[in-house]
């Protein structure tokens, strides 16, 4: 599916953006949304991200590598990068830029999360737990 973000006039925006699509359910949202983009899923809505910027990606790479120190000093567990869907609850599919899981929940990793991060903002500076 190719989605084009527009303005009023018809003029196309290239982001950063944020689209909602409401009418969507779950199984449609993992049969269609595509896997080279970052769609979110939330109570009957597509949330669709528009591309990273290079300093979104120098951030999450930044965010990494200071957690995965944390993490692989103290044996607590993993830290992975996106793309990757996390089911929240039902309803609520998530793709966050970096994530860990626990030592002790690596059997169901997508379902038991310690912390996902992602970073938004039009300077890509802010990050927020989901």
């Amino acid at each position: 599916m190719r989605v084009r973000v527009v303005t009023d006039t018809g003029e196309e925006i290239e982001g950063p953006f944020l689209l909602r699509l409401s009418g969507w359910t779950e199984e449609r949202y993992f049969q269609e949304a595509p896997e080279d983009r970052i769609w979110e899923f939330e109570d009957g809505e597509v949330i669709v991200h528009s591309p990273a910027t290079l300093l979104h990606q120098l951030l999450v790479g930044f965010l990494t590598f200071l957690l995965k120190g944390c993490v692989e000093v103290r044996g607590l567990g993993e830290v992975l990068n996106g793309p990757a869907v996390l089911r929240l609850r039902p309803g609520a599919a998530k793709e966050p830029d970096l994530f860990f899981i626990h030592r002790d929940r690596r059997s169901n990793i997508f379902s038991s999360i310690g912390i996902a991060v992602r970073t938004s903002g039009r300077s890509g500076s802010m990050a927020r737990r989901i």
